[in-house]
Order: structure tokens, then sequence, then C-alpha cells
């Protein structure tokens, strides 16, 4: 029984024990205020710190390609002359960028740049059955574009095309709006680069303008430029087809240099991007020349990667 007793007795004094430290502690944290706070405080810091990294995450945003292709044209322009146009298709993102340092809609003198135009339409006419090329007809075609020759243009427009009527046919056919064919002297025809990408898109993608066999003869013909005219478009470029113009515009040194073309790259951006710069009032064919090669170099930064 004395056994029993104090079996019972040990038993009760261990529960009394636990009981104590047990209800201690509650006691401790409930009158301890500063411990509930610390960890109050504790969730509310991290859950500041959550809502701070949220919302600095918000406010991290990638600049459009159009703000960055514009700041680099604007670095590469001077401020006041000459004046500029440029404009880029990108096929990556289907989306037309443009730039200009005038404030309203200005046309540009298109020099030797309608040699393209010329090209296109007497190739659009021989896919509809209106002419047919002779030898003789494409001998003048790879001077026209290859060596930039001006007999061979007059020739494939005036003798061929039958005027500058089918330079007209051809902008309103593309909705080139803002093209406009000189009568005679076709070099001082005025266009705006927007409009040449209109023009550029028929040779460089499937269209129903001109047949395939037709975009690939335009293309192995500015893919083929003589060397001391694979300026412009092709700075900074590996693979390019293109075709430049400059005329001193009123032989009083406003000249007008230019340049249009393609540009793929072999690595990195395989779908390439169409470009067309136009520079009126430059003060000599050299420093046109130098503008242009600026331009298409801080383009080609950003849509050659």
């Amino acid at each position: 029984m004395k056994v029993k007793r104090q079996l019972k007795w040990q038993v009760w004094a261990i529960g009394v024990v636990i009981a104590v430290i047990v209800g201690g502690g509650a006691v401790w944290l409930w009158q301890n205020p500063q411990s509930q706070a610390s960890q109050k405080t504790a969730k509310q810091t991290i859950r500041a710190s959550h809502a701070k990294v949220t919302k600095v995450a918000k406010k991290v945003r990638p600049v459009s390609l159009q703000k960055r292709l514009t700041h680099r044209w604007q670095t590469a322009v001077p401020a006041k002359q000459p004046k500029v146009d440029v404009a880029v298709y990108a096929p990556a993102t289907k989306q037309t960028y443009h730039y200009t340092n005038q404030s309203h809609v200005t046309t540009y003198c298109a020099a030797s740049t309608i040699k393209v135009g010329i090209l296109v339409q007497l190739l659009h006419q021989r896919d509809q059955g209106v002419v047919t090329l002779s030898g003789n007809d494409q001998q003048q075609a790879a001077q026209m574009i290859q060596q930039s020759d001006n007999d061979s243009a007059d020739y494939l427009l005036f003798d061929r095309l039958g005027g500058s009527a089918a330079l007209v046919s051809l902008y309103q056919n593309l909705g080139m709006t803002h093209s406009h064919a000189a009568p005679v002297n076709w070099g001082l025809s005025t266009t705006t680069a927007a409009d040449q990408l209109q023009l550029l898109k028929v040779i460089f993608y499937p269209n129903h303008y001109l047949s395939s066999a037709s975009r690939q003869y335009a293309q192995r013909l500015m893919g083929t430029v003589a060397s001391d005219q694979a300026w412009g478009v092709s700075k900074g470029a590996q693979h390019f087809e293109l075709k430049n113009g400059w005329l001193d515009a009123d032989d009083a040194g406003h000249w007008a240099v230019n340049s249009v073309g393609h540009v793929v790259e072999a690595t990195g951006n395989r779908q390439g991007y169409l470009l067309a710069i136009y520079t009126n009032d430059d003060v000599d064919e050299v420093s046109g020349i130098r503008l242009v090669n600026r331009i298409a170099q801080a383009t080609n930064v950003e849509l050659g990667k």
C-alpha cells in the first residue's frame, strides 16, 4: 500500500511540475508583449520587403525598339541640317520604325534610287506579258543597278516603259502616296523613306506584284553593285542588297544622298530588315555619304543582333 501511495504521489508531483512549466511559459508569453511585438514586426518587415520588390519589378520596363532606334538616329544626325528621313521595316516584329528631323511630312529628291522603281516596273510588265526582256534589256538593267548608269535608266524608262507615266502607275499600285515622278529629269523625282519601304517589300517578300523569278532577279542585281557604291545600307552588315543615289540637286551645293536596301546577317537576326535613308541639303557628296553611313551603322547595331 505504501509503495502504491508513493507512486501516486510521484506521478501527481511530476504532473504538477509539467503544468507549472507549460503554464509558466504561456504566462511569460502573455506577460511579454515585446516578444509578440517582435514576431509581429518581423512578419510586417517580410511583407514590406516583398511589396518593395514587387513595386520595383513593376517599374522596370524594357525600352521599346522605336525609342532605342530613335536615340541612335538622333545621335547620328546633326541638330539642324541636312534634312533626314529614315524608315525601317523589321519582319521579326512586323513593324515599321520611322525618324525624321523635320516637323512635317517632307519629300526628298530620289536621285538614283529611282532606278529601283524603274527595274520593278519593268519586271512587273514582263510578268504581266506587256513586255519581253531581250538580252540587251537585261544588260541595260544590270548596268543601271550595278553601275548606276544613267543612260541605261533613260533607255529602260523612256524607250521600254514609255516614260514617267510608268512610275506614276507604280506609285499608285503600291500606295506610295508621297512619291512623285519627274516627267523628264527622273533623278529629281521625289519620295519618302516610308514610301520606299513599300517598293522594297515587293522585291524581298512574296507578293502579288512581282513573280518569284522577278524578285530573285532584282535581288541578284542589288546584291552585286560595284564596290565603290557599296556604302550606305551595307554599313556594319555582313550580307546586303542595296541601291544608292547621290545628286547635286540644284547645282548649288545642295546635295541629295540616299541609300535603300535589305540587310540579312549570317548570324543573329536571320530575318533581316529593310532600310531606306534619305538626306537632302548635304553640303557635298562626301559628307552626305558619311551621314548615311552613320545612320545605317546605328540601325545595324539594334537590328543586326
